[in-house]
């Protein structure tokens, strides 16, 4: 025969396994340290450290000027411009090896930057400073609009906020990009001379920078565009940067609130005083 006791026990289980499934928080797991970027120099894809901005080779792209990267963070897929013969490639992320998707028809495409969730690839051509949509399929660009800023050779988008940011190189500034009529509005000044390469991380929630003058990577304030050092790459001319890590999802560690902390407190007190009266009561 059960005792009541017994049976007071049970339903204290119960209740504790309740409060352990309604009151918790989430923890985001472990993000993601680094991002890639294209070394004019040595015509390599790097790997670069978030945490310590140093670069580490990847391989040869087969390609002799690779200006801009950007990626795909839902397919994982690198995209990159050859300047040399203005085309579109797609780059191998293991081993960096570059392979050709078609001309883009425009000449210095320097930018690239990618919007996830419209699917569109971006880039920016200084010829005419304009912002460009082109085909990932067929390499072939068409023209959004004029820029409104000299010397545009660095794009990022930011997914979180669908932002399209851009670096002018003439004044040194951080701008954003209206993505429906190409205008570029002044952010502020990065504080650093030379930044060609911009890439946003959707896992971080950063916008980084390469600057060529001192050869570092460095992070931007969006608000203000200022600009701040992380570390030296150990590469002379990294003129482009992509993430290609995805957005954080609902991927997370469960652990007690407070507030589920408290009531777990309140109901084990008042478990404890039935279970005391009911053993009085069998008594």
């Amino acid at each position: 025969m059960v005792k009541l006791s017994d049976k007071i026990y049970i339903q204290f289980q119960k209740v504790m396994l309740l409060l352990l499934l309604f009151s918790v928080t989430v923890v985001p797991l472990a993000q993601g340290q680094t991002i890639f970027g294209s070394d004019l120099d040595t015509d390599n894809l790097l790997d670069i450290s978030t945490l310590s901005g140093a670069g580490a080779i990847v391989g040869s792209f087969g390609f002799e000027i690779v200006e801009g990267l950007a990626c795909d963070i839902d397919t994982i897929t690198l995209y990159g411009v050859d300047f040399a013969t203005d085309q579109l490639i797609t780059i191998n992320t293991d081993t960096g090896a570059g392979t050709a998707v078609g001309a883009i028809g425009f000449t210095n495409v320097f930018g690239l930057a990618f919007d996830p969730d419209r699917n569109i690839l971006y880039g920016s051509e200084i010829v005419n400073d304009q912002l460009l949509i082109i085909n990932t399929d067929t390499g072939a660009g068409i023209i959004v609009g004029a820029i409104g800023f000299g010397n545009v050779r660095a794009l990022a988008f930011d997914s979180i906020t669908n932002t399209l940011y851009g670096v002018d190189l003439s004044t040194d500034q951080l701008i954003t990009i209206n993505t429906n009529t190409g205008a570029g509005t002044a952010v502020g000044a990065i504080g650093f001379d030379e930044v060609a390469g911009l890439t946003f991380d959707a896992e971080t929630n950063t916008l980084y920078g390469s600057d060529n003058d001192t050869d570092q990577l460095i992070s931007i304030n969006t608000d203000t565009g200022e600009g701040t050092v992380i570390g030296e790459i150990g590469f002379e001319v990294v003129n482009a940067l992509a993430s290609c890590n995805p957005r954080i999802i609902s991927t997370n560690i469960p652990s007690l609130s407070e507030w589920g902390l408290a009531v777990m407190t309140v109901v084990l007190g008042i478990i404890g005083i039935l279970a005391l009266r009911g053993r009085k009561t069998i008594a």
